[in-house]
C-alpha cells in the first residue's frame, strides 16, 4: 500500500518554508524574460505572455506537467532540505530540536543498517497479526489500525478505515470522529472494478506486485495469496461509494450512535474495534460512506480468516517499504512508481527522506525554519524559542491530546538503537 502524504506533510512544507523565506525587494508582476514578444499578443496571446518561460522549462521525467506551483513546491522541498540537513550534519545538544531532526534523517540515510535488521522492526506487528484467532480478535486487530493519516477530501485511507476528527456538519460546536473508508492499495476504486483491457492489465500487474512482495518476505504460496488478496480487495472496493458520492457533502453526512454500528453493518466485532481503536466511550460519529462500513464489516465476518491474515501482512510490509530492505522497497517503487506514475529513475534517498521527516515531524520542521529566520533576521522569533514551544506542545501532549503524543513519541530518537520504521506512526 502507497503511504500517501497528508495535508499534515503540505502544511509543514508550507510552515517550514514560509518561516525562511524573505518577501524579495522589488516585486514586479511582469517579467519580459518569460515572454515571447515576438508574437503578436492578436495572434497568441498564450504564447506572446508565456513563450520565453516555455522555452526555459520543461516537464520533469516522470511528469506530464509543470508549472509555477511545482516549481514552487520545488523550491519549499529544497529550503526544507536544507533544514533537516543542516540538523543531520551540525552538532547539536541532546534532546535538542536539531538533534532529533537530524538523527531521524540520518536513520532514514543508513541503508547498511536497514538492510542488516531486515523485517525484524516489523517482528513485533507481524507477530500480532499471526496471533489472530477469531473474529474478535480480528476486529481488534483492525481497530489498532484506525488512525487520523486521513483528512477530509484528500484520499481514501491507507488502512481499513481512517478517522478525521472535525466539527459536525450541523454542529460546529463540537467534533466528531469522521469514518472514512479505506483498505485498498490501489488508488481508486475504479482501479478495481473498470473492465477496460487497460485497467484488467493493472490489476494483474498489481497482482503481480502483491506476489512479489510476499514472495520477498518469504510467504509461502504467494501467487495463490496473491489472488486470494486482490479478490479480497476487488470486493472492499465494491462496497466504496462512488467518487461522484464522495464529492456530495449531503450524502457525506450520516450520523451514527455507536449502537448503530452493531444494527446497521452486522459483522465486525464493534465492541473490540472501538476499545482497541480508544474510541469505547465515543457516543457519536459521522459515516462518511456508510456503504464501506457495512460491505467491510460484512467481509470481516465471511471472509476467511487466514486470507485477512495474508492481507495484513502484506500491506503491512508495503506500506513501510521505503524503510525495509532494497528488495523490498525496488519492488514498492516498481509498481507505485514506475508503473502508476510513470517514473522511471530511482528518487535520490536524501529527497525521498524528506516527506517522511516532515510527515512525521512537521510542527518541528516549522520550528527550525523559525529559528533559521530568526538567526539570519528575517524573524521575529528569538533563536531558541522553537525549542521552548517544542517543550511546551510535549507537556500538552502527554497531557493526553491523541495526535501530539504521536508526534512526541516519533521525537524519542536514539540513533544507535532506532530504524526509520520505528520513527514514523505505527500505523
Amino acid at each position: 500500500m502507497q503511504l500517501w502524504f497528508s495535508s499534515r506533510l503540505i502544511s509543514g512544507l508550507a510552515l517550514a518554508a514560509f518561516s525562511i523565506m524573505a518577501t524579495p525587494p522589488g516585486l514586479k508582476n511582469i517579467d519580459p524574460a518569460e515572454m515571447d514578444q515576438s508574437i503578436k499578443p492578436g495572434d497568441d496571446f498564450y504564447r506572446y505572455a508565456n513563450g520565453g518561460w516555455l522555452r526555459a522549462n520543461a516537464a520533469r521525467v516522470g511528469s506530464s506537467t509543470y508549472d509555477t506551483r511545482v516549481m514552487l513546491m520545488e523550491r519549499t522541498r529544497q529550503q526544507v532540505r536544507d533544514l533537516i540537513q543542516n540538523a543531520a550534519s551540525a552538532p547539536a545538544p541532546k534532546g535538542s530540536v536539531r538533534q532529533k531532526v537530524g538523527d531521524y534523517f540520518a536513520s532514514f540515510l543508513d541503508s547498511a543498517s536497514i538492510e542488516t535488521k531486515g523485517l525484524s522492526p516489523l517482528g513485533h506487528e507481524l507477530d500480532r497479526i499471526g496471533a489472530i484467532l477469531d473474529k474478535r480478535s480480528l476486529s481488534a486487530y483492525l481497530g489498532t489500525t484506525l488512525n487520523s493519516e486521513v483528512e477530509g477530501l484528500t484520499a481514501n485511507a491507507d488502512h481499513v478505515f481512517g478517522i478525521w476528527i472535525n466539527q459536525g456538519f450541523a454542529d460546529a460546536d463540537h467534533n466528531l470522529p469522521h469514518l472514512w473508508q479505506g483498505g485498498l492499495g490501489m488508488p481508486a476504486r475504479d482501479d478495481y472494478l473498470d473492465l477496460s483491457p487497460k485497467k484488467v492489465e493493472l490489476r494483474n500487474q498489481y497482482r503481480e506486485h502483491i506476489r512479489s512482495i510476499l514472495q520477498l518476505i518469504g510467504s509461502p504460496d504467494p501467487a495463490e495469496k496473491a489472488a486470494q488478496i486482490l479478490s479480497l480487495e476487488i470486493r472492499i472496493a465494491q462496497a466504496f461509494a462512488p467518487d461522484l458520492d464522495a464529492a456530495d457533502v449531503f450524502k457525506q453526512n450520516n450520523p451514527w450512535k455507536r449502537s448503530d454500528f452493531v444494527a446497521k453493518a452486522p459483522g465486525l466485532d464493534w465492541e473490540a474495534y472501538f476499545q482497541s481503536a480508544g474510541l469505547s466511550e465515543q457516543e457519536d460519529f459521522i459515516v462518511w460512506q456508510p456503504s464501506a462500513v457495512i460491505g467491510i464489516s460484512t467481509l470481516v465476518r465471511d471472509e476467511r480468516l487466514e486470507v485477512w491474515k495474508d492481507y495484513l501482512q502484506f500491506h503491512l510490509v508495503d506500506h513501510y517499504a521505503m524503510v525495509l530492505p532494497k528488495s523490498i522497497a525496488a519492488e514498492h517503487f516498481r509498481f507505485y512508481q514506475a508503473i502508476l506514475s510513470g517514473q522511471q529513475e530511482t528518487p535520490d534517498r536524501g529527497q525521498e527522506a524528506i516527506g517522511p521527516a516532515v510527515e512525521v515531524h512537521a510542527d518541528v520542521v516549522g520550528l527550525l525554519g523559525e529559528e533559521a529566520a530568526a538567526e539570519i533576521g528575517r524573524g521575529r522569533r528569538p533563536p531558541g524559542s522553537g525549542q521552548r514551544q517544542l517543550q511546551d506542545r510535549a507537556s500538552v501532549g502527554l497531557a493526553g491530546q491523541g495526535g501530539d503524543v504521536v508526534l512526541i513519541r516519533a521525537l524519542d530518537v536514539d540513533p544507535a538503537r532506532d530504524h526509520p520504521l520505528h520513527l514514523l506512526r505505527e500505523r
